[in-house]
């Protein structure tokens, strides 16, 4: 069973990270990142950590351990408050699908990563695909420059338009993927097509 915590437990409650998780924990923050935290600015991380529910299990009336929803870049538990955050409680969950469950969210996110030499193309994508308020919100900025994203990462100016002359398009939202027929395909087509 699960229920959020309410307004009222989570001014009551301290929070750490579950012993079943901290190895998992450890392991996602310990990760060298695509984007370095320092030159995005604790504005924009914490802006990321809007909205994000993290899932926990309350030890006692006075302890509360989180086990997912840490797997966010920036994330500190010494400096994360309970009462900015949607909290879910699990009442019955076993030590060990709280590990695997740590693993996963950890996982989850590692393999969804970008690829080092898709930066450029992902950064045009961005600009081109997220609404200009959505830019300014998070990143307090209209557009994605080479020169923001080349202080973020670890690809210089040089690098990303190198990449900009060898990046393949990513289809934008009003571009679907055209879907490629093979010769046998269009062979067993035109049989039919002359059949009727």
């Amino acid at each position: 069973m699960a229920r959020f915590l309410s307004v009222r437990n989570k001014k009551n409650l301290s929070v750490d990270v579950h012993p079943r998780a901290y190895e998992a924990y450890r392991f996602f923050h310990a990760q060298m990142f695509l984007f370095h935290k320092t030159e995005l600015g604790t504005q924009v991380l914490d802006g990321l950590q809007k909205g994000q529910i993290f899932s926990a299990v309350q030890a006692s009336s006075s302890k509360c351990y989180l086990f997912s929803g840490f797997e966010i870049h920036g994330f500190s538990i010494n400096e994360f408050d309970m009462s900015d955050h949607q909290v879910v409680i699990y009442d019955d969950l076993a030590e060990e699908d709280i590990e695997l469950l740590a693993w996963t969210g950890v996982f989850r996110v590692l393999l969804s990563s970008v690829q080092g030499g898709r930066v450029e193309a992902l950064r045009k994508a961005i600009n081109e695909q997220v609404p200009k308020s959505v830019l300014n919100s998070v990143f307090s900025v209209k557009t994605l420059t080479q020169d923001f994203v080349a202080k973020c990462t670890p690809y210089s100016l040089a690098g990303l338009k190198k990449q900009s002359k060898k990046s393949a398009i990513i289809p934008t939202a009003s571009e679907p993927e055209t879907k490629t027929v093979s010769i046998f395909e269009q062979l067993t087509n035109e049989v039919r097509s002359n059949e009727s």
